[in-house]
């Protein structure tokens, strides 16, 4: 009895394992999406406005939404996403 028990113990643990990946997954790739997007929105902006500014811990983006004023209506758009 007990080697069946441990055998649909780790079946089940697997299969929760594989359902958990696949749901994290699928919130990733969003975000993903997101990010490339607003990087090629906002390209020209960080140029110009945050070209000195050290990327990473959000640096950028508040450096544009310092500059919201300057940026261009399709970065605007996507900062408003963010």
């Amino acid at each position: 009895m007990k080697p069946m028990l441990w055998a649909t113990t780790m079946v089940l643990s697997l299969f929760l394992g594989s359902v958990a990946s696949a749901d994290h997954h699928e919130k990733k790739e969003p975000m993903k999406e997101r990010m490339h997007e607003w990087g090629k929105a906002c390209k020209d902006d960080v140029k110009k406005h945050c070209k000195d500014v050290q990327k990473g811990e959000g640096r950028i983006v508040d450096c544009l939404k310092a500059h919201r004023d300057g940026l261009a209506p399709a970065c605007k758009e996507k900062m408003d996403k963010l």
